[in-house]
């Protein structure tokens, strides 16, 4: 049996993998499928949990799966990796290959017709 940390990053690589292919092979008549890192040490229940601490603010999450959703800056991006951390498409294992380690919050950016609505959800369903 698996550590918790190792099962959990094996289940994200073996999501992001599917994501990948299956984005590609509906590339020329399918929705475009992304795997989205919504961002490191967000706090949730698993973050406080494992690491003891509150973590961000999970409507970063919230917001870049919104934006993934309805923005054109995703339409046509069948099978790629968007790093919510960078802003931006990047491979899924970048930060581990350049070794940059640790985690950084992501650049504040203006908040989005979906950050908008967002911050009006009740916070039990957040």
């Amino acid at each position: 049996m698996l550590p918790d940390g190792a099962a959990y990053a094996q289940r994200k690589l073996t999501l992001t993998m599917w994501s990948r292919r299956k984005g590609l092979s509906l590339r020329d008549n399918g929705p475009a499928i992304i795997a989205v890192n919504p961002g490191s040490m967000l706090g949730s229940k698993m973050v406080r949990k494992a690491h003891g601490v509150a973590g961000g603010d999970l409507l970063v999450g919230a917001e870049i799966t919104c934006r993934a959703a309805l923005d054109e800056e995703f339409a046509a991006a069948y099978g790629e990796y968007f790093d919510n951390d960078s802003g931006r498409f990047s491979s899924p294992r970048e930060k581990e290959m350049v070794g940059t380690g640790g985690f950084e919050p992501p650049t504040p950016r203006t908040p989005s017709v979906c950050a908008t609505r967002l911050r009006h959800v009740p916070t039990g369903l957040l």
